[in-house]
């Protein structure tokens, strides 16, 4: 077998706890995976941003396993209108309308964010490694789009794109909206 299910559903399980875990409180969900690869993809929706993460297997798997990689995606929705007129949602993405998507991933072998799996005994060390992965970076990563200013505050940090007048006016006129 070339694609090890049994291996792909104890990481599948392991991701889950994991997600159920960390990220419960931010609303976090199993979605439907948008991707052969995907293992595990999970969304959380508001009014102000969406939250993606999937969970996938690399290119280089085959037979004996192999790579576990990770990518965080964030749909702000006042950004999203800004640069393309129309809704968008990572919940249920819509193949013609264009996404306003900040990622974080997939990550080099060298960093966190991506783990070797080739038998069930290393489950344990991707589940572990992906809990420390959540707390240490998806969740400040997250953190970084959760308010309007933060999103500003994250602009700042990137320095100015190609589209960044309309994205900060987008999202100052959000934080304008926000309930006190």
């Amino acid at each position: 077998m070339t694609d090890r299910p049994a291996l792909l559903r104890l990481i599948g399980e392991a991701t889950d706890q994991k997600i159920a875990d960390h990220l419960a409180a931010l609303g976090f969900r199993p979605a439907t995976p948008l991707f052969e690869q995907t293992i595990r993809r999970y969304v959380a929706t508001g009014p102000f941003r969406d939250m993606d993460i999937e969970v996938y297997r690399g290119k280089d798997w085959s037979g004996p396993g192999g790579a576990v990689l990770v990518s965080l995606r964030v749909l702000i929705h006042p950004v999203q209108k800004a640069l393309h007129g129309e809704p968008q949602s990572l919940a249920t993405p819509r193949l013609d309308v264009g996404a306003a998507v900040m990622q974080f991933g997939p990550h080099p072998p060298t960093e966190p964010g991506q783990w070797r799996v080739t038998s069930p005994a290393e489950v344990g060390h991707f589940a572990n490694g992906f809990g420390d992965y959540l707390v240490k970076h998806a969740l400040p990563w997250f953190a970084k789009s959760a308010t309007p200013q933060a999103a500003i505050a994250l602009l700042d940090t990137l320095g100015p794109g190609p589209q960044d007048a309309e994205i900060r006016l987008a999202l100052e006129i959000a934080s304008t909206q926000e309930p006190s």
